[in-house]
């Protein structure tokens, strides 16, 4: 039951990390996982009663744990794949297998006390030792999975585990309890069947893996690496053909959760061959793609210089690529840039070769200093005044995210600012997500500042936002402030005219403005707007 336990919680924490990059880490999320599974769970106890049960033997047991092998070793890689190929199935594969893994997780328990109560285990600690052990084990995938698990063998290898470990339950329960065994030629039958499928499946699973990241993704995958936070995907567009497969050897997606193998072969690549787009996904998500990164960062940085040419120092939260520090570096006015990233294995990615070429080596200037921690702890445990602050972190697709979209999240930002400090931050698009980026003013607003709108054209996002201001300036004269540009010379895209053109919307971007929530830590409204249209620009 120890064991148990602890695949019963894994199975839980692996299906909802999946759903979580494949649908968005929401409430809704945790529904159609462990909500569902739980759900199950209940029904699976309550069929342990039924007439099929009545004559029990260590059969059952052990046949359940063979099927609970099966579905938790295929979980993972069946929605991986549905995913790649037919997204709009990828809900009804998530529930379904919650749904089956939760009904024989369900009958674990029952099926373990019954069975001890024929070995003569009194009841009282028949229950009390099982359900100990059932605690125990649920404790112990709760810190291995986070700590261990996910780090060194990845989401799918993880659910991998699990069911390794339910396979190892099962041949323990057909050794030892042999004489207890009505139907020992179908238990050694299923078990023979299970053992041979896990081998296969364990030598097969990274090309299973790779087929399905090949179809999510654009162009193939040259670099992966699952830190304790979020899985890093890094694809690059070699020149070769569109048309690929992953078992062809010129054009094989390369990965490994051995950070310095990956990035061998990925300065492999990007120094021996011709490129024209690299391109970083976080949890699925696109970051960013070096075709058009630039209109993004330099809409990011330079414009906020004009507000405050005087700033001598700057804080970024987020930006662990290094791509908004390669910006404020081209003034050399900013002695002091400080970056905080939640996510330190991201940072150390982006200070080595080959990625570091991309933010010019930003993350290891004299003038940059990058540590990793949460930027909410940061803003509330560190008594900062700055002149200048950038945020630049996902979009609010998630919980952990989206409480750095709220309305306490800005009032902290606010007391950090120096009384003419001035922010910017990324707004997600006011095209296809229009809500979220006005719901991302409004809660600004709510928290007393005062940001000016601006929107930009990209190849990869399309139409993307971000939200300016002072905390000394309405947005009116921020728009002002803002109609001449004097940094030209540092950008590659962004002028004057651009400049203006990003300050303008259309009429009915603004539409129901009245009505927008307000993200709040107590109502992550954010996250509902989001879910309504879960863009993700992988094309």
């Amino acid at each position: 039951m120890l064991l148990s336990g602890f695949c019963g919680i894994l199975s839980e924490l692996a299906l909802f990390n999946l759903a979580s990059m494949l649908l968005g880490g929401t409430n809704k999320t945790l529904l159609y996982t462990m909500g569902i599974m739980m759900f199950s769970m209940g029904i699976g106890s309550l069929l342990t009663e039924t007439r099929w049960f009545q004559k029990l033997s260590f059969d059952y047991f052990a046949i359940n744990e063979l099927s609970l092998s099966f579905l938790c070793m295929t979980a993972l890689p069946a929605i991986y794949l549905t995913a790649s190929y037919n997204p709009l199935m990828t809900l009804p594969a998530v529930i379904g297998y919650s749904f089956l893994i939760g009904i024989l997780i369900g009958m674990e328990i029952p099926l373990i006390l019954r069975l001890n109560e024929q070995l003569g285990l009194s009841l009282p600690k028949n229950s009390a030792r099982v359900l100990m052990a059932d605690y125990f084990g649920s404790l112990m995938a709760f810190a291995g999975f986070p700590m261990l698990m996910l780090p060194l063998l990845g989401l799918h290898f993880s659910g991998f585990a699990g069911g390794l470990i339910n396979l190892i339950l099962a041949l323990v329960a057909i050794v030892y309890f042999k004489q207890n065994l009505r139907w020992p030629r179908l238990c050694f039958i299923l078990c023979s069947f299970q053992v041979l499928f896990s081998l296969w499946l364990g030598f097969t699973l990274p090309s299973i893996k790779a087929d399905s990241e090949s179809r999510l993704f654009r162009d193939p995958v040259r670099f992966e690496h699952t830190t304790p936070y979020q899985t890093l995907v890094v694809t690059v567009d070699d020149n070769s053909s569109k048309t690929y497969h992953t078992r062809d050897h010129k054009l094989a997606t390369i990965q490994s959760t051995e950070t310095s193998r990956g990035l061998v072969e990925l300065n492999r690549i990007l120094t021996r061959h011709g490129y024209s787009d690299v391109r970083l996904f976080i949890n699925g998500a696109l970051q960013f793609s070096t075709k058009d990164e630039h209109r993004y960062h330099e809409t990011l940085i330079h414009p906020l210089l004009q507000l405050k040419p005087e700033a001598d120092q700057a804080l970024i939260l987020g930006g662990g690529d290094g791509l908004a520090a390669r910006e404020l570096l081209k003034h050399k006015g900013i002695k002091d840039i400080l970056l905080v990233d939640l996510d330190r294995d991201l940072i150390e990615l982006f200070q080595k070769e080959p990625l570091a070429s991309i933010n010019k080596n930003s993350l290891t200037h004299q003038r940059v200093r990058a540590i990793g921690a949460d930027a909410f702890w940061f803003l509330r445990t560190q008594p900062i005044k700055m002149p200048l602050i950038i945020i630049d972190f996902p979009d609010p697709a998630s919980l952990e995210t989206a409480r750095l979209y709220s309305r306490e999240f800005f009032v902290l930002l606010s007391e950090a600012l120096h009384d003419d400090g001035c922010y910017a931050i990324q707004s997600s698009s006011p095209l296809f997500q229009r809500k979220v980026f006005l719901s991302v003013r409004k809660s600004m607003e709510a928290a007393g500042l005062k940001p000016a709108s601006m929107h930009i054209n990209m190849q990869t996002f399309e139409e993307w936002g971000f939200h300016i201001g002072c905390k000394n300036l309405d947005p009116s004269e921020v728009q002002n402030k803002l109609q001449t540009f004097d940094y030209e010379n540092l950008t590659t895209w962004l002028n004057r005219d651009a400049l203006k053109a990003s300050l303008l919307f259309g009429k009915d971007t603004f539409d129901g403005y009245e009505n927008i929530p307000i993200n709040e830590l107590e109502h992550l409204a954010i996250l509902d707007l989001q879910s309504r249209l879960n863009f993700k620009a992988t094309n």
